[in-house]
């Protein structure tokens, strides 16, 4: 299962934006929500691959194994767990990881998915930002609280302006559903032990706030 993507797709040097299935490795996006849903061409859902090559299951695990991999007329599926779109030519572009997205109410009580990495991308396309972790935190009045943690960069001296010109890019560039609830300047991000942002570390830090 570990890096499945990177086994069996072809990684051009667009990586890691853009990705071409090897030979005899088949493709399909379905709804996260509704495995049973086979999405069209260019719509974002969860990446699903069918090779020889993909595991035969977790070891020793039929329960894991089961909600990773399904059959469809005799032939056997990998739910990935990323979030993708693949083109008509065939091109899959991945856009997020399945576990980090989670579910917000509106002001109407209308349940949104809320996707973290889109709200990361256009924060950190402004120049003052050096990097970008957004995470959802429980709350009892929207069921998730979205919170972006952003690190400057060192020559950024007024951070009260840099705040809001970070939220008035939040509102003109994203739906107000992905809008962050708050936004909070640090030094560094706490990192997993293969380097990469420890969200959960995040999300705890979030946490032990509000206690």
């Amino acid at each position: 299962m570990t890096e499945t993507t990177a086994a069996i797709l072809f990684t051009p040097i667009t990586w890691p934006k853009e990705l071409i299935p090897f030979e005899n490795v088949n493709a399909k996006i379905i709804d996260p929500d509704d495995p049973n849903m086979e999405l069209g061409y260019d719509t974002e859902g969860e990446l699903c691959l069918s090779s020889d090559t993909i595991m035969i299951g977790y070891f020793q695990n039929k329960e894991e194994t089961e909600k990773a991999i399904f059959e469809e007329n005799g032939q056997r599926w990998l739910r990935t767990q990323d979030l993708a779109t693949i083109t008509p030519d065939g091109t899959i572009h991945l856009t997020g990881r399945i576990k980090r997205i989670y579910h917000k109410l509106s002001p109407e009580k209308v349940d949104i998915r809320v996707y973290p990495m889109r709200i990361e991308e256009s924060i950190s396309g402004a120049e003052e930002i050096e990097k970008c972790a957004v995470i959802g935190v429980r709350d009892d009045i929207t069921a998730y609280r979205t919170i972006a943690y952003l690190i400057p960069k060192a020559d950024c001296k007024d951070l009260s302006e840099l705040k809001r010109t970070i939220e008035e890019r939040c509102k003109a560039n994203l739906p107000e559903s992905h809008v962050p609830d708050e936004y909070v300047f640090v030094s560094d991000f706490p990192l997993t032990r293969a380097g990469k942002v420890d969200y959960r570390a995040l999300e705890k830090m979030a946490e032990d706030k509000v206690k």
